[in-house]
């Protein structure tokens, strides 16, 4: 297997061992395994998730300066907190309470309305009568008019939607696709106060996220804590949720908003139109209130002199608000700018040509980045599955084999209740002919304390589980008991979700996977059982802003004699600062590229 020297020298002192073995094959003496393979998982970040409010990073500067002038907006007669709500995937309640003292929360508060309605309506989102919709997928389309609609940028001018067509371009929409997005948008925007409406004609039915429809299973559901919330809310609560959710009949449309969110509610109880303020609305929104709150405390005067770096601080609010908003609205430009896929696009490739894999799992490599140039440290051929799932490797290690016979090789996992995304390929090794069969999976989002998304992931994995057994069982009939198996992806999930269940959700029955003593994990599939290779004790965070791993690499052959070494593709120090609360997304982005870090092993077959 060719290797630079310079590479060689590069690799961890395990990594380098394990490549001089594959040197001494020639010498006169047999070797003991045969040339290792270079494997990395990666979820890539999908295009446009970076502009998302919960997912912005900002500058130490800009970061540390509008958390210390916030602490003080946040402060009103008698020291009265300013609060918000946290951000949560799990809106089966209310979400926790928080004061909007920092830059976190300011922009977390945000993000529930980005959480709750418009992440669903962008990435695979589809028009259509039924599931899953019909293609094309829509991208960011829809998604852009809440995340990119700008302010007027004079007294008496209008709203726009300058990024609109371009992300129509950007899906390749047919014409008539694109022109239904059109009048979509033309019915919805509201350039004179930058607000968007969503009627419950133009959504239920009509648009589809997988096998979701938007408007009763994520719009509505989402919803339902903030339309009805208990009746023995507390204060603290009730003063956020004036914040986030204005209810209203639905025949009546308040000309200005009160609120980042109204529904707008029928005689029967039941959501017949959404109205959101665009996101730069609500950052002007949410700048106006906490200045109006804090409008009679003397240190929001100083602290807004300091920020704002001018002299004289008028004594309205609103006045106030647009001598704070120039410079939060160029810090988000700023971010975007510098995580946009493109930048980041550079920033992963640099990072997989030095790590150097003859083959990648990937997932959230979404049409976008099918679109930009692979790796140039090898020669490289890219196979699309479902949804974001996707399968990379060097063609100068492996050949893609269209399927053999008796040995059925899908491109994706099949099943309605297969994952989300998910790629299939079997390659041969063209050094020594073994099949590989590879996979690429990502798994339902969602808390662990959303029962029906453990329950989703747990038949997702079944499904996978299912499909490795029988195709395994196909190969090993057909005389391929070498074969080697490589299961690669992120889980969305720690591992104990699999093996114990959670609080309200019992473990699965069968197993899918398996603990062992040395904290190594193995996922089961019949006769097969498919070894953790990527655990490597260096790594501690996957997922940027926590301290937790999520994305495995399971590989194993069917004679059992695949033997492997973890591939550290960060040192502990990178996987601290990534797994930061406050500030991991950020350098993650800016460090990987990504909000996912990468994780490897090194796998060869012991002759």
């Amino acid at each position: 297997m060719r290797r630079s020297m310079s590479l060689a020298v590069a690799l961890p002192v395990a990594l380098l061992s394990s490549s001089l073995v594959v040197f001494a094959a020639r010498a006169p003496t047999e070797p003991s395994n045969t040339a290792g393979v270079r494997i990395l998982q990666w979820n890539v970040f999908e295009d446009g998730l970076t502009d998302s409010p919960g997912n912005l990073g900002f500058e130490p500067d800009f970061e540390g300066g509008f958390s210390e002038l916030l602490s003080h907006l946040a402060k009103g007669r008698a020291d009265r907190p300013f609060y918000g709500f946290s951000k949560v995937r799990d809106f089966s309640r209310l979400p926790p309470v928080a004061v909007i003292d920092s830059t976190k929360s300011f922009f977390n508060f945000i993000d529930l309305a980005y959480s709750g309605l418009y992440h669903a309506f962008g990435g695979t989102a589809r028009f259509g009568s039924a599931a899953p919709g019909d293609k094309p997928d829509l991208g960011n389309t829809l998604r852009t008019l809440f995340l990119a609609s700008k302010l007027p940028e004079q007294s008496g001018s209008f709203w726009t939607t300058p990024e609109f067509e371009h992300e129509i371009q950007k899906a390749a929409l047919s014409d008539d696709v694109a022109e239904r997005v059109r009048q979509l948008r033309e019915a919805a925007f509201d350039k004179v106060n930058g607000s968007l409406v969503w009627t419950r004609t133009a959504v239920d039915g009509q648009i589809w996220k997988r096998e979701s429809n938007i408007w009763q299973d994520s719009w509505v559901k989402n919803l339902a804590a903030f339309v009805s919330p208990p009746a023995d809310i507390e204060s603290a609560s009730a003063s956020a949720l004036s914040r986030f959710m204005e209810v209203v009949p639905s025949s009546s449309r308040m000309t200005e908003m009160n609120s980042i969110l109204q529904a707008g509610i029928d005689g029967k109880g039941d959501t017949q139109e959404i109205r959101t303020m665009t996101f730069q609305a609500a950052i002007q929104f949410l700048l106006l209130k906490l200045c109006e709150h804090s409008l009679h405390a003397p240190s929001a005067r100083t602290a807004i002199s300091r920020f704002a770096h001018v002299a004289e601080v008028p004594s309205d609010a609103d006045a106030r608000m647009r001598l704070i908003l120039p410079s939060v609205l160029r810090a988000v430009e700023e971010w975007r700018s510098r995580a946009g896929l493109s930048s980041r696009h550079e920033r992963i490739l640099k990072h997989i040509e030095r790590m150097d894999p003859a083959l990648m799992t990937l997932v959230e490599y979404d049409q976008q980045w099918q679109k930009l140039a692979l790796p140039s440290n090898k020669d490289y051929n890219l196979i699309t599955g479902k949804g974001t799932g996707a399968i990379m490797f060097d063609t100068a290690v492996f050949q893609k084999i269209e399927g053999i016979e008796g040995v059925e090789v899908p491109s994706s996992i099949p099943g309605k209740a297969a994952p989300k995304s998910s790629c299939v390929a079997l390659l041969r090794h063209k050094e020594d002919s073994r099949l590989y069969l590879v996979v690429a999976i990502h798994m339902e989002s969602g808390p662990p304390s959303d029962a029906k998304k453990v329950n989703k992931r747990a038949l997702q994995l079944r499904a996978v589980q299912d499909f490795l057994k029988k195709t395994s069982a196909a190969l090993a009939a057909q005389r391929h008991q070498d074969a080697v198996l490589v299961l690669g992806g992120d889980f969305n999930a720690l591992p104990d979700e699999f093996i114990r269940g959670t609080h309200d959700v019992d473990p699965p029955a069968p197993a899918l996977l398996r603990a062992n003593q040395d904290g190594s994990l193995d996922f089961l599939c019949g006769d097969v059982e498919l070894r953790e290779r990527s655990r490597n004790s260096k790594m501690t965070c996957s997922r940027a802003g926590k301290r937790m791993v999520i994305d495995f690499i399971y590989a194993g052959s069917l004679d059992g004699r695949l033997v492997s070494t973890p591939i550290v593709t960060a040192t502990e120090s990178q996987s601290a600062v990534a797994a930061d609360r406050d500030f991991g997304i950020y350098n993650a982005v800016m460090h990987w590229g990504s909000d996912h870090l990468p994780v490897g092993a090194e796998v060869s077959y012991a002759l």
